[in-house]
């Protein structure tokens, strides 16, 4: 959970930068904002802040949005008024259903010896779930390849590569839990 202190802490000026779609937030970040300026939205399920962050593509503002779930208060990213679904989600969600992309199929994802199984809607919940800044630069990239014809998917097997812990990472996960966790280690070839 982010909270208040955990922003003051962090060299992030703008709660964009330090908060990604996803995290859970403490209830002093939603004061924070209540008492910052009126909000849009404010109810016992939905808290937006009143000053528009930005505009949709067809001219809609779009706010700092918070979603109360079982797990507490969630950062949804800037959604607009009354929604709790972000331009991107929208747009990612539409472009995937537009290339009958199977969010079920399953691939082998390699980075530095460790290999992991993941399926794109693991992919697509992570790039969901990152800065707005890096949302801007996965669409990007994505619309580039779209119009290149280039396949997507093999652009979204790269992306899945961040997803892989680090070798220490593993390393610790097998003292605690053992073998069990689904990473296995690449045999470096020997020369």
């Amino acid at each position: 959970m982010k909270t208040m202190k955990d922003w003051e802490k962090s060299e992030a000026m703008y709660f964009e930068d330090f908060c990604c779609p996803g995290d859970i937030v403490g209830e002093d970040v939603i004061e924070y904002f209540r008492n910052t300026i009126t909000p849009i939205t404010d109810n016992a399920c939905m808290f937006q802040e009143g000053e528009p962050f930005g505009t949709t593509t067809e001219g809609k503002n779009t706010y700092i949005t918070f979603v109360k779930e079982s797990e507490g208060w969630v950062f949804k990213g800037t959604c607009c008024k009354n929604e709790k679904i972000s331009e991107f989600d929208k747009w990612v969600d539409r472009f995937i259903d537009e290339k009958g992309i199977d969010l079920s199929e399953e691939f082998k994802s390699t980075n530095n010896g460790i290999s992991m199984i993941f399926t794109y809607n693991d992919v697509i919940i992570n790039i969901k779930r990152t800065s707005e800044k890096e949302q801007d630069e996965i669409k990007k990239n994505i619309i580039a390849l779209d119009f290149y014809n280039s396949d997507v998917k093999d652009y979204l097997k790269h992306l899945s590569k961040a997803l892989i812990p680090e070798t220490e990472e593993v390393q610790k996960y097998e003292d605690i839990y053992g073998k069990s966790i689904g990473i296995e280690k690449e045999e470096e070839e020997e020369i």
